[in-house]
C-alpha cells in the first residue's frame, strides 16, 4: 500500500470541516484523504485539547498534529550518483564558487573526466552537500478572518475577434481572491 503524505494545509482544512460539523466522509472527499485517515486526524486533535466547537488550532497544535502523525524520514541511503561523486565537493566547490561555472558546465568536465552521473543527480548532490544554491523557502500566507481581506489584480487577458463587426478588441480582466477560501473571482 502506498504512503500518503498529508500536508500542513490539508490538516488545517480537515480540522476546520471538521469543527463546521462536516461528517469525516465529507471531510475525505473534500480533502483527497480517506475517512480513516481524517478520523486519526481528529482523534489526535482531541487529544491535543481541540473541541468540535471550541477555537480553532493554532500553528503549533497543528505542527504536534504533523509530527506526530508522520513518522521520521527514512534514513538516507547512498545513491550510485552521490557514491560517484563523494570525494570530489572540493573541486565541485572550486568550479562553482571560485571560477563561477555553471552547472552544466560542470557536468560537461565530469563526464568529460569518465564520472558516469546525470545532470539531475549532479544538480540534487551538489544542493545537499550546500555548495549550490539553496533551495526556495516557501512563503507563508498570512491568515485573515472570513469577509476581512480581498486580493485583486487587474490585467490584460488578450484579444477576441468581435462576430459582428470583425473588429478585434482586447480583453481586460479584474480578479478577486478571497484569501480565507482561496477562491478566485474573474
Amino acid at each position: 500500500m502506498a504512503f500518503l503524505e498529508v500536508h500542513m494545509v490539508q490538516v488545517k482544512e480537515i480540522l476546520r470541516r471538521w469543527q463546521a460539523g462536516e461528517s469525516k466522509m465529507a471531510i475525505g472527499r473534500a480533502s483527497g484523504v480517506s475517512a480513516r485517515t481524517v478520523g486519526r486526524y481528529i482523534e489526535a486533535a482531541s487529544a491535543l485539547g481541540i473541541k468540535r466547537d471550541g477555537e480553532p488550532p493554532g500553528e503549533e497544535v497543528l505542527a504536534q498534529l504533523l509530527r506526530r502523525n508522520h513518522p521520521d524520514p527514512l534514513p538516507a541511503r547512498q545513491t550510485p550518483a552521490a557514491a560517484s561523486l563523494a570525494g570530489r565537493e572540493e573541486q565541485l566547490a572550486r568550479w562553482l564558487k571560485e571560477e563561477r561555472l555553471q552547472l552544466t558546465r560542470v557536468h560537461e568536465l565530469l563526464v568529460r573526466d569518465g564520472t558516469s552521473v546525470s545532470y539531475t543527480s549532479l544538480r540534487r548532490y551538489v544542493r545537499e552537500a550546500g555548495l549550490w544554491k539553496p533551495a526556495r523557502a516557501t512563503v507563508l500566507m498570512a491568515q485573515w478572518p472570513a469577509g476581512e481581506v480581498a486580493e485583486m489584480d487587474f490585467g490584460k487577458l488578450g484579444s477576441i475577434v468581435d462576430a459582428i463587426t470583425a473588429k478585434r478588441q482586447t480583453v481586460w480582466a479584474l480578479l478577486v481572491v478571497l484569501p480565507y477560501s482561496r477562491h478566485c473571482f474573474a
